[in-house]
């Protein structure tokens, strides 16, 4: 059951340290060019990158690039594989991080049965609000079912709800402007779907709580909607000033709307003025600038293939020095038999082994001896299909050459490799027969190497005993 545990917590942590590095370096380098982009009146392509951020923290490509180019493609099982300090290192990592993951769930789920009680308290809107956010919902564009209704003590009229979204509006009286530019602009985060977005902002905390730049990630999220949203607003109203206005008039309040899953209207003072001055920032807009805009936008695509490549090289290479470095291996007393010749087992980890691998098509079976003969290409490498042996169980091998081979040959090589990838081998014989006993259950499989320039023929024994 731990062994079991500690192998899930494995493929669970890698994945959340590897799309941590990756959504945190992608949104550092938004962190970067954000501004350009501002002063640029790129605000457009400032929220595609944004949100490609919050993306980069939820798609687990690294992993998987690391399982099907090394676990599937390679047949590298040295990688995910357990040794006794990284098993142990992952499990107690892994308990650490379900608390905080448990504790940020049920944080969530505290927040939103308040958004649910919020939405049970409301009640049916006047027919005239009703009128007015059918009219825009048309203009705006939205061809889903929102509804509109108010709720006494809120302090800015919000959005909620994704699936079922509903405008809900303080009860007080509003004239027809505000009516117009509350709808409108509601009705726009509804459209743009700002609403999934703040959801996935909530995954991202709930999954990367240890990560200090994600509470920042959520603020620019909230932040960066309401400009995407103030700018279509604008463009409907065609004032600027009478649209800002309004807004100030409504109320700017400190509703804290990043506790919630919804989009708020009012923000204070400061957020308000950065929203002006970004939207003021569209008049630089121009040919000029959207091209230079376009190749920043290529050249972080560039960083993050990087960084994605240069991830899944590194925690392969980490992850497999890490296993070798740490593998203990029990060590059993290897019985001399009249068959088994006086030759060397090595365990040490190769240099260059990057051989073509050949399969063996024939099956062996436990108790019977497998008699082949065939050929054997230069450079590569026969390999045994796997084979679920127990501890103590023995490997009988024999393996004949045609090739003539000198005592301190290193070219002619046989040996078993297991689950993890580690390997025992015999060389430097004319012909090699050597019982490989194995060590702990598992999966193995036997290998004969031809590292000379030339084919050979080889003919190979193998038998498996108790």
């Amino acid at each position: 059951m731990i062994w079991m545990i500690k192998k899930i917590y494995i493929y669970v942590i890698s994945m959340i340290l590897l799309n941590g590095l990756v959504g945190s370096i992608s949104y550092m380098c938004f962190r970067k060019i954000r501004q350009r982009l501002e002063k640029k009146g790129l605000i457009s392509m400032c929220i595609t990158v944004l949100r490609g951020a919050v993306l980069s923290f939820l798609m687990p490509i690294v992993i998987v690039l690391i399982y099907f180019i090394y676990y599937v493609y390679e047949e590298d099982y040295t990688m995910f594989a357990l040794s006794p300090l990284v098993g142990w290192v992952f499990f107690v990592v892994g308990i650490i991080w379900t608390i905080g993951f448990l504790k940020a769930i049920l944080k969530t789920i505290r927040i939103q049965a308040q958004m649910n009680q919020l939405r049970k308290r409301a009640c049916v809107c006047s027919r005239s609000i009703l009128d007015c956010k059918n009219q825009w919902k048309e203009e705006v564009g939205v061809c889903r079912n929102v509804e509109i209704k108010t709720v006494y003590g809120l302090a800015v009229p919000i959005i909620c709800g994704f699936l079922k979204p509903m405008i809900l509006l303080p009860e007080r009286e509003y004239n027809k402007e505000e009516l117009k530019i509350i709808c409108i602009h509601e009705l726009i985060h509804c459209k743009h779907k700002d609403i999934l977005w703040k959801q996935l902002c909530g995954l991202v905390r709930v999954i990367h709580w240890w990560n200090p730049l994600v509470k920042q990630l959520d603020m620019d999220v909230d932040s960066w909607n309401e400009t995407y949203c103030d700018l279509e607003s604008i463009t409907i109203m065609k004032s600027k000033k009478r649209y800002f206005t309004t807004i100030c008039e409504i109320g700017i309040s400190p509703f804290a709307k990043g506790a919630y899953l919804c989009a708020a209207l009012g923000e204070d003072k400061s957020q308000l003025k950065t929203r002006i001055l970004r939207i003021k920032s569209i008049e630089n807009k121009n040919t000029r600038n959207v091209m230079a805009g376009t190749f920043l936008c290529i050249g972080l695509s560039f960083v993050v293939v990087a960084i994605i490549i240069l991830s899944t090289i590194g925690y392969h290479k980490i992850y497999v020095e890490t296993v070798w470095a740490t593998e203990i291996e029990e060590d059993l007393p290897e019985e001399e038999t009249e068959y088994t010749m006086d030759l060397k087992e090595y365990t040490a980890k190769r240099i260059g082994t990057n051989l073509a691998v050949t399969k063996l098509k024939q099956n062996i079976k436990k108790g019977e001896e497998l008699d082949v003969v065939q050929p054997l290409n230069a450079k590569t490498r026969l390999e045994t299909k796997e084979l679920e042996l127990k501890k103590g169980e023995k490997i009988k091998l024999t393996v004949f050459s045609s090739q003539e081979i000198q005592r301190d040959d290193k070219d002619f090589v046989a040996g078993v490799i297991d689950g993890t990838g580690k390997e025992r081998y015999v060389m430097h014989a004319v012909d090699i027969i050597h019982d490989f006993y194995v060590k702990k259950d598992g999966k193995y499989k036997v290998f004969v190497e031809n590292r000379y320039k030339k084919k050979i023929k080889i003919g190979i024994a193998i038998c498996l005993e108790k």
